[in-house]
């Protein structure tokens, strides 16, 4: 049987409709395993406040929200091109964030970037 432990504290931006089911999961995870990642929800202030889905956030409303600790990104953030909505690039996001920068394609990546083996 493999052993688990937790990997270095990260955030995970996400739409805010998003965050009230998967903020209580995380919950649950750090929990068990002693972790202290952390979902955050990142208003979208591009499109407006009725807009809370994680795959229309910008690069720009990610930045204004997190600015601490590694950050992994959900995949659905950005096109094949590695472009925001807002036509923030990938590299222009990680010149700007201070810390490390992932990408997550789904729930069982994300899972392996929180917990290492």
């Amino acid at each position: 049987m493999q052993s688990f432990h937790p990997a270095e504290p990260a955030v995970i931006p996400v739409g805010e409709g998003a965050y009230r089911v998967l903020e209580p999961l995380m919950a649950k995870l750090n929990k068990q395993f002693g972790s202290e990642h952390h979902f955050v929800p990142v208003p979208n202030s591009f499109f407006g406040g009725k807009v809370n889905v994680t795959g229309l956030l910008t690069g720009s409303d990610i930045l204004a929200n997190v600015q601490d600790k590694k950050i992994i990104l959900p995949d659905v953030v950005l096109n094949n091109d590695k472009l925001f909505l807002d036509d923030m690039s990938l590299v222009q996001f990680k010149e700007r964030y201070p810390g490390k920068v992932e990408i997550a394609k789904g729930a069982k990546e994300l899972l392996h970037l929180l917990l290492e083996r």
